[in-house]
């Protein structure tokens, strides 16, 4: 029922705008020291994104989310190669002109993004290892923008890496999005795509490794952090880098909202292509990465799953077998879904072992093996859980001080190069894990 809903709704609005004829002037036209225009000032305003906001509703989108990385060390912008499908259909593509953005409209809408994804920019060895990798998310007003993962903020300046938080930067983490921030503003959902199989553009994997999946944190949440520790006279950095330490990101499985921003893009903005295998993979396990192509999941080594909402988005056209193909791939880290279940004594007992182990390590393997163990704990989710934490008499994560979980780290970065200083850092992560401990547990 809800697919076939959004199907018509959708139908309805790449219908009437397939007639539609866009004037605007391009941004190569207007003094070079502008930055490009803001998603909002291109797509907003029209009654096609009323219309797709109503679809979103509908077909059960993600909510909008800041993510846990507040991050005020430098600043995000959008990047000078991106395209920006809006929620009414239309498409602007910004990209290289007489050395400086450009802007120009692709008059064919969203229909062939994946066939002419690989067109849209200059690719191949200039790329490196990120040649056909695209990072993506979907916006606050459901329009969805897309970017090479890597690419030059100047033309001669070098390739540099684009964030999510790029493609929606924020004066805030609380929902103020603008050209330029310090901060990841807020978004739906985010992820990447990966050109695969033949590496012709008919075959896509389309996966969810981006914080507005994997680190969400609601917007009353994160609201509520930015205010309480203004109002304690914490500078504007000091919040942004406290962020992820202080508040607690939500849990999100993302196969059933991946194949919903999947069906989205068939069934409201029109775009063609064919639902593949729906595949899901853990985080940690970097042999799925496969050598040459940064970020590819290798999908015979993800579970296979259903897809997330149905087997498919809607009816297929007669000529579906031509048009692309596109594997959803959600990542998990082990044990993200399952709930607590080890107790403080149980996390003793497991330090004590590991205290135990570190007294016979002599080659490297072994140090791997303590360096696994500790991170297995660390990222536990005992540690995001609110009842375990709130037994814990320290700092845990670090929120504005030194923390029990960044102890940790400490220790496991060490062991990736010396195993005597970890030995160290360890003892020391011990001494506070003591303190930690409720009233009377040595008792």
């Amino acid at each position: 029922m809800v697919s076939s809903i959004a199907v018509s709704v959708g139908s309805f609005v790449v219908a009437a705008l397939a007639v539609a004829v866009v004037i605007f002037k391009p941004l190569g036209s207007k003094s070079a020291s502008l930055l490009p225009e803001s998603v909002s000032e291109v797509c907003g305003g029209t009654n096609g994104t009323v219309v797709a906001r109503s679809v979103g509703a509908i077909m059960g989108l993600p909510e909008i989310v800041a993510t846990s990385w507040g991050q005020a060390d430098g600043q995000y912008s959008l990047p000078p190669e991106r395209l920006v499908v809006c929620a009414d259909g239309r498409a602007f593509l910004w990209t290289w002109g007489e050395n400086r953005p450009s802007q120009k409209l692709e008059h064919h809408g969203a229909a062939n993004l994946f066939s002419k994804l690989m067109s849209f920019w200059p690719q191949g060895s200039a790329r490196g290892t990120e040649d056909g990798n695209f990072i993506w998310i979907l916006d606050e007003d459901y329009n969805f923008i897309v970017a090479p993962t890597v690419q030059e903020r100047a033309l001669g300046s070098g390739l540099r890496d684009i964030k999510h938080g790029d493609l929606c930067p924020g004066i805030d983490f609380c929902g103020r999005n603008n050209v330029a921030g310090s901060f990841r503003g807020v978004a739906r959902m985010g992820g990447e795509f990966n050109l695969a199989g033949k590496r012709n553009g008919k075959e896509w994997v389309m996966h969810t490794k981006s914080g507005y999946s994997g680190s969400r944190i609601a917007l009353v949440k994160a609201t509520r952090y930015y205010n309480e520790f203004r109002d304690a006279n914490k500078s504007h950095v000091e919040i942004g880098r406290n962020f992820e330490n202080c508040v607690m990101k939500d849990i999100f499985l993302s196969r059933t909202p991946l194949k919903r921003v999947f069906c989205y893009l068939h069934n409201t903005l029109g775009v063609a292509a064919v639902p593949g295998e729906t595949r899901r993979c853990d985080i940690t396990n970097k042999s799925v990465s496969v050598p040459g192509h940064g970020g590819l999941p290798h999908l015979p080594s993800c579970e296979p799953r259903e897809p997330g909402n149905g087997p498919a988005c809607g009816t297929e056209p007669s000529n579906s077998k031509e048009n692309p193909i596109v594997h959803l791939v959600h990542w998990i880290a082990p044990g993200q879904a399952v709930p607590c279940s080890m107790s403080v004594a149980n996390f003793d007992a497991e330090f004590r072992k590991i205290s135990e182990t570190f007294k016979q390590v002599d080659d490297p393997g072994q140090a791997k093996a303590i360096l696994d163990d500790i991170k297995f704990l660390r990222k536990h989710s005992c540690f995001a859980d609110t009842f375990f934490t709130q037994q814990l008499k320290c700092n845990v994560h670090g929120c504005f001080g030194e923390g029990f979980t960044q102890r940790l780290k400490n220790v496991e970065d060490a062991l990736s190069i010396q195993a005597a200083h970890a030995h160290q850092l360890w003892d020391g992560a011990m001494q506070m894990w003591e303190r930690c401990m409720p009233r009377g547990f040595f008792n």
